[in-house]
């Protein structure tokens, strides 16, 4: 693979095989982007990496040290400036975890941020719980923390065995062209971007974070009936069905956990009897391991299509919309639909991977466009919460593109999100393209209510659904 591609995985930039990727159990992610999965912390009890043997006592020994504190401290006093020193979490730099599609960098947790969550768990800890996984509330009841900041903590934390890992895969890898941090000593990788390149441990990675959530509650909620007493007086004061629990604001979710002692006890001991699971890369639900190298040489072989369709473009609106048709040919007639799904391990049922499957899917028919000359433009990939999709531009157009899963809110993405990307990036042309991936009526309902026709813009139709085979018919 191209080492411009957007989708080079760490061994094709470092000419590597894969294979010898597995065998060391060593993450083959992406260059250019994080990867979708956490670092868990449950995962290294069992663990048998020399790295991270004392991992995990690090974490406990960290946030007990956090609790000591808070204890003693009125938040105006020297236990107070301690205890801000201490629960300070900058970004975990090279670390590329989460769910951000452009920064391969984590958040870090400071400054007010972090001292807000420390207020929170002063609360907690007034109330005589001492439990040195607290941290999981901060999720369900602290504004600006996501699951990104909740995993970057842990991996500050356990920066030092991260780095010690990394160092010791570069040497098992025999990769040569590395850097030396003159501090440590240790051996470290750069991304093209300049930014730090870690190797990471794949059996220590997971989709779900170690994280509480709204579905913890409704679980304590059917076993205990205090609790769901408790929780159906708070919603119904509140206004707030309790089915929508995990759509709850934060500021509400803080209230009720607050407010009863017995709740956030049960939910912390729910939280430590979770079972994690390491990431299923066999069966890959994220699409974070298939094979982009096959699915290339597959849009390469549309060789002769690219070229007869987009020679006569006059403008890149028109370029753009015929390199959406070749992406439309690759997935209804050429089976790269499949990509858009995999098997589940549990129930063996077919199910729908994330969208941003269908966004590298249409990367690799943007870089094949590019590699074969065919027009002159640039793109780059704005995926992400609060991102247009993809922005394509030349000295004259900017085209912008919203991709949407059928099953995804169809009205809402047309009618109040993209009029916002049009006007932020002064748009010239947009494409809203939903892709089918269920039988339902969502497309047809979407046309049927959506309030807005928005100008200089073409809706577009994929059918990404699993045909029948004629054999089978």
């Amino acid at each position: 693979m191209n080492k411009d591609s957007l989708l080079i995985k760490i061994s094709d930039y470092y000419n590597i095989k894969s294979e010898i990727f597995e065998k060391l159990g060593v993450l083959d992610s992406l260059v250019y982007f994080d990867t979708p999965l956490f670092l868990n912390p449950k995962l290294l009890s069992e663990c048998n990496i020399p790295e991270f043997k004392n991992s995990k006592q690090k974490i406990i020994e960290h946030y007990q040290t956090t609790i000591n504190l808070l204890k003693k401290t009125n938040c105006n006093d020297l236990y107070w400036k301690a205890v801000k020193k201490h629960f300070n979490f900058p970004e975990p730099s090279g670390i590329g975890l989460g769910t951000s599609m452009k920064s391969t960098d984590g958040n870090g947790l400071t400054g007010k941020t972090a001292e807000k969550c420390l207020l929170t768990l002063k609360e907690i800890v007034n109330q005589d719980i001492d439990d040195p996984t607290m941290y999981r509330l901060l999720f369900l009841v602290q504004e600006n923390i996501g699951v990104d900041r909740i995993s970057d903590m842990i991996c500050r934390i356990i920066y030092d065995d991260l780095c010690l890992y990394s160092n010791n895969m570069i040497e098992k890898l025999c990769i040569k062209d590395y850097y030396i941090n003159y501090e440590t000593g240790l051996k470290y990788l750069k991304r093209p971007s300049g930014k730090l390149l870690f190797l990471l441990p794949a059996d220590l990675l997971s989709e779900i974070p170690d994280v509480l959530n709204g579905y913890d509650i409704q679980s304590i909620s059917e076993y205990n009936q205090k609790i769901k007493e408790y929780l159906c007086e708070f919603f119904n004061t509140a206004y707030i069905n309790i089915s929508a629990i995990n759509e709850t604001k934060k500021e509400k979710m803080r209230e009720c956990l607050l407010g009863n002692k017995e709740l956030l006890e049960q939910l912390l001991y729910e939280g430590n009897m979770k079972e994690a699971e390491i990431y299923d890369y066999s069966h890959d639900p994220l699409g974070i391991v298939n094979n982009l190298e096959v699915i290339r040489e597959k849009v390469l072989e549309q060789k002769k299509v690219f070229i007869e369709l987009t020679k006569s473009s006059n403008s890149l609106q028109e370029f753009v919309n015929k390199l959406l048709f070749v992406y439309k040919r690759c997935l209804e007639d050429l089976g790269l639909n499949e990509e858009l799904y995999y098997i589940d391990s549990k129930t063996k049922r077919r199910n729908v991977r994330k969208e941003v499957t269908s966004h590298r899917l249409f990367i690799i028919v943007l870089e094949v466009a590019k590699q074969l000359k065919l027009y002159d433009y640039s793109f780059e990939p704005k995926v992400g919460n609060g991102q247009i999709e993809f922005v394509i531009y030349n000295m004259k157009e900017k085209i912008l593109i919203e991709f949407k899963l059928s099953k995804n809110n169809l009205i809402h993405g047309y009618d109040k999100q993209l009029p916002i990307y049009i006007k932020r990036y002064e748009s010239t042309y947009s494409f809203y393209v939903i892709v089918k991936i269920d039988n339902g009526n969502s497309i047809e309902r979407f046309y049927k209510e959506k309030k807005t026709n928005i100008s200089n813009c073409s809706i577009i139709e994929i059918d990404g659904t699993i045909k029948k085979s004629p054999s089978s018919i």
